[in-house]
């Protein structure tokens, strides 16, 4: 059971992750690059295939300035 919740959670961060960064009008490239990141490596993030460890959350949280409950689902 758990891991359906876990692969919910990933799903609900990679499509609010790609809202809102649609919402403010960066590309990818742009939050990589605000990231110190690959795109590569974004575009993982929002097709859910990889995720953000802490610092990079963090960093994602205030670039989109939200909180990380909204980025998990919560």
């Amino acid at each position: 059971m758990k891991e359906c919740s876990d692969k919910k959670i990933e799903i609900i961060f990679a499509n609010r992750l790609r809202q809102r960064r649609i919402d403010l009008h960066f590309t990818q490239t742009e939050m990589a690059r605000m990231l110190g990141i690959e795109r590569s490596s974004y575009t993982y993030y929002e097709m859910g295939k990889t995720q953000p460890n802490l610092k990079t959350l963090k960093k994602l949280k205030k670039i989109l300035d939200v909180s990380l409950d909204y980025l998990i689902g919560d």
